[in-house]
């Protein structure tokens, strides 16, 4: 489905709200937006898509205020007139569906903590999740963390494993395997590390972490397992600053696996590098 977008200008009026014309952009503008700003840029294998761009004339003070109240005051009826941030919004997730079809994605993450979040990153992601097919799974990024690090070894279900090859016929040699696995586990837990099961050894003693996932609805699991085969994931995020977030999103994912194809969302560019 191709999206619809309204193209207008942003300056603040008189009594210091945010004005949004529609008829045409002035030099003067914080955002052009009659003029298609979006865009994209990659850094390694993650790829940004952005709605807009900030006026290369705009100070300093400015981007950041209208970034401070577009983020925490979207709602405010003293700083936007009406329903104009929403719009402002919802355009720039069309703008950035003209560059990359969310049709394409087999999941979505949001760094909200739940759908409708009252928040920019919210109301972001519940455009975009709105206008993505009902097949593709969404999560925020509290789940990711839940699948990651709610790991329990079963020690009797990892020594019935073994015991039923040749190779640890003898107790003794059960007992090692047993002891390596649980040392492993308890380092990587020391170090905060994401749990890999690619990392334990010997193969066969990896059922003990069988179990290790608990979701609690199917949907869930869907996602799970779609990530686990690899897919097209969607990010949304409302600025990029340093970047924490997105990249706490990535070593997640690439615990999951490492060939998931990330993208990721971002309202307005306001950095020259990501």
């Amino acid at each position: 489905m191709k999206l619809e977008f309204i193209g207008e200008g942003i300056r603040k009026d008189e009594s210091d709200h945010y004005v949004f014309d529609r008829s045409a952009d002035f030099d003067t503008d914080i955002i052009f937006l009659c003029k298609n700003t979006s865009g994209v840029k990659t850094k390694g294998n993650l790829t940004y898509y952005y709605g807009y761009e900030f006026n290369p004339k705009a100070t300093r003070k400015q981007q950041e205020d209208f970034r401070n109240d577009i983020k925490h005051k979207f709602h405010d009826s003293d700083v936007f007139y009406s329903e104009d941030a929403d719009r402002f919004v919802r355009d720039g997730i069309y703008r950035m569906d003209e560059l990359k079809r969310l049709s394409d994605f087999g999941v979505a993450i949001s760094t909200a903590s739940f759908y409708g979040e009252k928040t920019l990153t919210g109301l972001m992601c519940q455009i975009c999740w709105d206008e993505m097919p009902d097949r593709v799974p969404c999560c925020n990024l509290q789940l990711i963390k839940k699948m990651c690090k709610d790991v329990t070894f079963d020690e009797e279900r990892a020594r019935k494993a073994l015991m039923n090859t040749e190779k640890y016929r003898d107790k003794r040699d059960v007992d090692a395997a047993i002891k390596n696995l649980k040392a492993q586990f308890e380092a990587e837990k020391r170090r905060g590390g994401l749990f890999k099961i690619k990392l334990y050894k010997p193969v066969i003693g990896r059922s003990g972490f069988i179990d290790f996932l608990k979701f609690p609805t199917p949907a869930h699991q869907k996602l799970y397992e779609t990530l686990k085969e690899g897919t097209e994931v969607l990010v949304c995020e409302d600025f990029i600053t340093s970047g924490s977030t997105v990249n706490e999103i990535i070593r997640f994912l690439n615990s999951i696996n490492p060939n998931n194809k990330i993208s990721v969302f971002v309202l307005i560019n306001q950095m020259r590098d990501y």
